[in-house]
């Protein structure tokens, strides 16, 4: 999450029989993380990654927006060129999500809109949205 308190907006794309490459290729787009099960996944830590319970295809959003709708318009265009109407028809995919994830600072809440149009696009494309808050005091 950056400090600026933008939204992280991903992509997430899970199965047991993920092929990272073949949904590169059928996305048209690289991922910003990916891995097969059973792979090692990569970790900063010096003892190294944990194994992958699942493959992972993963996309986040690199708008700077602090509105969660244009990062979700900067993922719907990175996979504008597909060559398939829904995610869920890509072998070994068995869960595409968009995860949004805010973190509020502060005794206020804070909200944001998804907008009808995205919502059927996503509907469209097999793909589900969560949502995760953070809420962290002032101190």
């Amino acid at each position: 999450m950056e400090d600026d308190g933008s939204p992280q907006v991903s992509l997430y794309i899970y199965g047991d029989g993920l092929d990272p490459e073949g949904i590169t290729i059928a996305l048209g787009h690289a991922p910003t993380k990916a891995w097969r099960k059973g792979e090692t996944k990569p970790s900063k830590l010096p003892q190294g990654g944990s194994i992958a319970a699942t493959g992972l295809w993963m996309l986040r959003s690199e708008s700077t927006s602090s509105a969660v709708p244009d990062h979700i318009a900067w993922l719907l265009a990175r996979i504008a060129n597909r060559s398939c109407k829904s995610l869920g028809e890509l072998p070994g995919v068995e869960v595409a999500k968009i995860d949004v994830y805010l973190q509020v600072t502060g005794s206020g809440a804070d909200n944001f809109e998804v907008f009808a149009d995205q919502l059927l696009s996503l509907g469209l494309l097999g793909v589900g949205l969560d949502c995760t808050t953070d809420f962290f005091p002032r101190c």
